[in-house]
């Protein structure tokens, strides 16, 4: 009898087709981590937008009534800034659950804050903006990101200005005082290119070496591309 060799099935293991498995997991839970990640980006990055779009039709309603819109007035995908804005834009992260920005007009300064909460917590817009302490934007509901009229930051009911943090502590028999100009400057809000190049608000940019502020978050555009432009940072004399 002739004796025919067996031969052996070629297969994967019960270990390798673990090994197989456990790569494909990690592969799915990085990629799902990347598209939650971008989603978190695009989510904050309209609320930027749609913050900055309110504050715009809430300072045109001032500029043709007077005063600013009442408590009560932005609300989620309603007309109360109409014409100056048709509808009122909602939080992007729930659609269906129709969330509104915040909106705290201050009878007491006779300014406003328009907020939202960002998803990234990282994002150095929360610091920039005076937010990124305990309280957030002092205005509770978990906010982080604000914008707001006027020249200053104060306590909770009374601010004035982009975001948290403390009003400025006034000297002795007067206001604050402001450092002469140096030729050349041109001050049209409180938003400044920092040190390094970065749009900021401050409360007062002459008393940080800034030669140009600008009126939007944006400044200008590309002016902060511009290392000329950007503030040096360093207190000037008789500043708060």
């Amino acid at each position: 009898m002739v004796n025919v060799p067996m031969t052996r099935k070629n297969g994967f293991t019960l270990a390798e087709l673990l090994i197989v498995i456990a790569i494909i997991a990690i592969l799915i839970v990085l990629g799902l981590m990347n598209v939650g990640g971008q989603r978190i980006k695009a989510n904050d990055v309209k609320r930027k937008t749609d913050v900055y779009k309110l504050k715009n039709a809430i300072e045109e309603y001032h500029n043709d009534h007077d005063t600013f819109p009442p408590d009560g007035t932005i609300i989620c995908g309603g007309a109360g800034l109409a014409p100056y804005l048709q509808q009122v834009p909602c939080d992007p992260k729930n659609p269906t659950a129709r969330v509104s920005y915040g909106y705290f007009p201050s009878a007491e300064t006779g300014g406003y804050r328009v907020c939202t909460i960002l998803e990234d917590v990282s994002d150095p817009a929360i610091t920039d903006a005076g937010c990124g302490g305990t309280d957030g934007c002092g205005v509770g509901g978990g906010y982080n990101y604000c914008l707001a009229s006027g020249t200053t930051a104060s306590a909770v009911g009374t601010t004035d200005q982009a975001a948290g943090g403390t009003t400025p502590t006034p000297t002795p028999g007067g206001s604050i005082p402001t450092p002469t100009p140096t030729p050349g400057t041109q001050y049209q809000g409180n938003f400044a290119c920092n040190s390094v190049g970065v749009c900021k608000s401050y409360d007062y940019p002459q008393c940080k070496g800034c030669l140009v502020s600008y009126p939007t978050l944006d400044c200008g555009g590309t002016q902060c591309s511009d290392p000329d432009l950007w503030c040096t940072d360093i207190l000037a004399p008789n500043c708060p």
